[in-house]
């Protein structure tokens, strides 16, 4: 689910609230108010991953304008994978190259990947897998799950200049949205 504060107003896409604060399942944050669009998130990603140039499975996009504060305001927001709780690209995928991870992370299976496109097609939230014409293969946001399971923070979240992403799980994402809800900074989170 993608919940996105705006003051008091929360936006909200997909799944549920039990499966958001799980202890297990990983949540990535963003303080929209701290954002400053320069990128270094996507660079960061990009090395951490070695995406190749024309591929993107990180973005950072303008939303809006939306009202704030009885002024119009563009925000920056994150566009990657979701990490939905029922993904359909999970149970399109024809080779089950993706799977759900027991920490709530849609990761791919490189070997068993044929590039067949049909989970960027199922997708809800568009652009967020990636082909790489090179590899002939399909590339998405795991959250880098292999720097987290070695105590290390995901590569875009670490290299944020502002301290504007964060990673949460569990009562300290609860936490988080409860101290959200109650201040006046919009912010955007990818929950399950």
């Amino acid at each position: 689910m993608s919940l996105i504060l705006l003051g008091k107003q929360a936006i909200l896409r997909q799944a549920s609230d039990e499966t958001a604060t799980s202890e297990d399942h990983y949540s990535l944050v963003l303080d929209i108010s701290k954002c400053i669009r320069c990128h270094k998130c996507e660079i960061d990603c990009k090395l951490e991953n070695l995406v190749p140039e024309g591929v993107r499975i990180l973005r950072m996009v303008a939303l809006g304008p939306e009202e704030w504060d009885g002024e119009l305001r563009i925000f920056n927001v994150r566009a990657s994978c979701f990490q939905c709780h029922l993904p359909a690209c999970v149970s399109a995928c024809p080779t089950g190259a993706l799977r759900k991870s027991p920490e709530g992370v849609v990761i791919r299976d490189e070997a068993l990947c044929v590039g067949c496109r049909i989970c960027e097609l199922t997708c809800p939230n568009c652009g967020t897998l990636s082909y790489d014409k090179r590899t002939k293969q399909m590339l998405k946001c795991d959250f880098c799950l292999k720097r987290l399971d070695n105590g290390l923070l995901p590569a875009c979240v670490e290299g944020c200049l502002m301290g504007a992403l964060a990673i949460k799980k569990g009562k300290d994402l609860v936490s988080f949205i409860d101290e959200k809800k109650a201040g006046a900074s919009p912010v955007m989170l990818n929950i399950r």
